[in-house]
């Protein structure tokens, strides 16, 4: 029998209008999950029950002002109905029905309950049988379209197998694990906290496309699409407030990245239940990130007609000459394949330790050391100067020193002066030529022992042997000479020294006029971001270089990217430093063996403008112009050797996003935008550059 002929067989429902009907079976559908609920666990969950619960018969009594008899009896027609209609997606009027008459019976819109009604524990005795054990809460659901939303949040638990199933997860022994190959459309950021998958989606899109930082996408959700029910919850009293803030953009973005890449993957994403919240991800971020350094990102062995030519003349890489082979009694140029790369530092910076190339995670992002090296908190920050800091300062009894310190925070105090707003203004819009980095602070000292302050710009990133770094740092060290007592540890692979004084004045403390002075009174920054990109734009790798951009570190880090299971080394690499790079490789054989076939130039603006015609190892060696197989036969470039400048241009674009992570989530960050634009890019280039892999 049809509804139609039902309702008219019946009289109970005879005075209810059609459209009363339509909406009576929007309203049950969207109630399903709680109907099966109390239903006793005999019957099955895929078949519509005989009987409401008297909350829902309450609810629709008040919403439509018709007697419980009519509802028991429109149930009998439309049961069916309900329970094999679609989700529907509710109209405001619908969702003020729930508001009017349901919120005060624990009925809402939307609710969020397990995956599933049965148990789907392995090898559970349960297995497959329905959970009644239930514990119902209020919670807060952020949508995109419909604003925020009040709901309860259901868990159900096995008393066999001791699993509490939640809609993002099961618990069990203190574990959450994520239900695999599923992205959930609430995803659970705080203990009575969801967002909706597309509002997490577009939060991601927001960063990616337009530098937008998790506070400001809290700030205009709250401006903009928090919607009425912001007032209604108050007024009625709902449990939890209902401001946004950044922890919960933060934790859909993280939660949302690692669910997708396991989905992608197929893998299953396991962190603990309990413990402090913005921790929880930190060790599943932490094996991404371990994951991208060595099997590499979403680039490995690609290649285009953008990024490889095939079959062209190339120049030798060690000796600078063009290869020859014999055919009888002709000498013919070789040739081959060639695959461009471009490499280029990025001066983003995240937070270190303090120590010089402790590369130890500071355990909080606004300390200035690390867990090792905190006992450096007592010595002065004066560069140069270990005596025990004044209670109370981070300076020394010497006066000078002390003058230092109050200056600095005088000026930054007074950073509101109009220069510096300015290029704060210039660092949020991302102007071209606006600073990345905080500016450079030097102090100097005239003959009456007064101290000034200087402000600079950053110099920027550019690449530097190992021999300009071990002369600066033997100046530092020389000025530093009279703590004579010197250990040196050990972490990693990198080495440091740590040294204390024995009661001898530093030589920081002896002022003179002019003498130029600094200080480390805040965090200490990373020096460089170094990122190496194919020629048609594609992003390789990244990595952070801790205190300089060392020509060797770069050298290092590219052939790392090219060493991963089923990457391809490229022929050629482009480098606005490769004049040095390229000597430390002619000079150490040996230990650059990886880089004696590649040609290694400079990039055309930088070989133009910033690289002397004297040089004569750069113009043997480096000059692009030499290098054949990056020319067109009309004598133009085949390949953009600016790529890279032109990446790191949108990657700066971050530098107030990333300004105060922690070096896990720095890197989780970075490897999720650089995953984005690659995805993309690769997209258009299937369509416009034959993108394929390389074998």
């Amino acid at each position: 029998m049809s509804i139609a002929s039902a309702l008219a067989s019946d009289a109970r429902l005879h005075a209810i209008p059609i459209h009363v009907v339509s909406t009576a079976i929007r309203l049950l559908r969207t109630l399903q999950a709680d109907i099966i609920l109390v239903q006793p666990s005999a019957i099955p969950v895929n078949v519509a029950p005989p009987i409401l619960p008297p909350s829902i018969i309450l609810f629709l009594q008040d919403a439509f002002g018709i007697a419980s008899d009519a509802v028991e009896a429109l149930w009998d027609v439309i049961r069916d109905e309900v329970w094999v209609s679609p989700m529907p997606k509710l109209s405001e009027e619908e969702r003020e029905l729930f508001r009017k008459h349901g919120w005060d019976r624990g009925l809402t819109a939307v609710k969020i309950f397990p995956l599933s009604h049965t148990c789907i524990t392995a090898g559970c005795e349960y297995n497959g049988r329905i959970l009644k054990k239930d514990e119902k809460s209020q919670a807060v659901l952020y949508t995109l379209g419909d604003g925020v939303q009040p709901v309860f949040n259901i868990h159900l638990t096995c008393t066999k197998c001791k699993t509490t199933f939640h809609n993002n997860f099961a618990v069990n022994g203190g574990t959450r694990t994520y239900y695999p190959g599923i992205v959930p459309d609430y995803i659970q950021v705080g203990e009575h906290q969801f967002v909706e998958r597309k509002l997490a989606a577009h939060w991601i899109s927001l960063m990616f496309r337009g530098w937008v930082s998790a506070t400001n996408c809290s700030r205009t959700y709250d401006l903009t699409l928090a919607g009425p029910n912001v007032q209604h919850m108050k007024d009625f009293g709902w449990q939890f407030g209902t401001q946004l803030t950044t922890e919960h953009v933060w934790d859909a973005f993280v939660l949302l990245t690692l669910l997708d890449h396991g989905r992608r993957e197929k893998t299953i994403l396991e962190v603990p239940h309990g413990g402090n919240s913005e921790n929880r991800f930190t060790e599943a971020m932490s094996r991404r990130n371990t994951e991208v350094v060595n099997f590499g990102n979403n680039t490995v062995n690609h290649c285009c007609d953008r990024c490889f030519r095939e079959n062209v003349v190339k120049r030798d890489g060690s000796t600078g000459a063009y290869l020859l082979y014999r055919v009888s009694s002709v000498f013919l140029l070789s040739s081959g394949n060639v695959q461009v790369v471009v490499g280029d530092g990025l001066s983003i910076g995240r937070p270190i330790c303090g120590v010089t190339h402790c590369p130890k995670p500071l355990s909080n992002n606004r300390n200035r050391f690390c867990n090792d090296h905190q006992d450096e908190e007592n010595f002065c920050s004066v560069t140069g100067c270990h005596r025990d800091i004044v209670p109370g300062t981070k300076s020394c009894d010497n006066q000078e020193h002390q003058d230092m310190e109050k200056l600095h925070y005088t000026h930054v105090s007074a950073s509101t002066t109009l220069g510096e707003r300015y290029q704060r203004h210039r660092q949020r819009h991302h102007a071209n030529d606006a600073p990345a980095r905080d500016p450079e602070v030097e102090y100097t000292l005239d003959g009456n022992g007064g101290v000034k302050i200087h402000v600079g710009p950053h110099a920027g990133t550019i690449g530097v042997t190992d021999e300009v770094i071990a002369r600066t740092q033997e100046e530092v060290a020389l000025s530093e000479a009279a703590s004579n007592l010197w250990a040196i540890s050990l972490f990693a692979a990198d080495a440091y020294l740590t040294y204390r004084p024995t009661g001898v004045v530093c030589e920081a403390t002896k002022s003179s006029s002019g003498k130029k002075l600094k200080a480390k009174y805040n965090t200490t920054r990373s020096h460089t971001e170094f990122f190496v990109s194919y020629a048609c734009g594609l992003i390789v790798f990244h990595a952070t270089m801790l205190n300089a951009e060392a020509v060797s570190n770069a050298l290092v880090m590219v052939q790392k990217a090219f060493s991963v299971p089923g990457a391809v080394k490229p022929e050629h690499f482009i480098y606005d430093s490769n004049c040095d790079a390229s000597q430390q490789v002619h000079a150490h054989p040996e230990q650059w063996e990886w880089f004696q076939d590649i040609g290694m130039s400079v990039d055309v603006f930088h070989f133009l403008t910033k690289h002397a015609e004297t040089h004569f190892h750069c113009q043997e060696f480096c000059n692009p112009k030499s290098f054949s197989e990056l020319l067109k036969a009309d004598g133009s470039w085949f390949f953009n050797s600016s790529v890279a400048e032109q990446n790191n241009s949108w990657l700066g674009g971050f530098q107030s996003v990333v300004r105060q992570m922690t070096a896990v989530k720095y890197d989780f960050f970075l490897n999720e935008m650089v995953r984005l634009h690659n995805e993309i890019l690769l997209a258009e280039l299937r369509v416009k550059a034959n993108a394929r892999f390389r074998m």
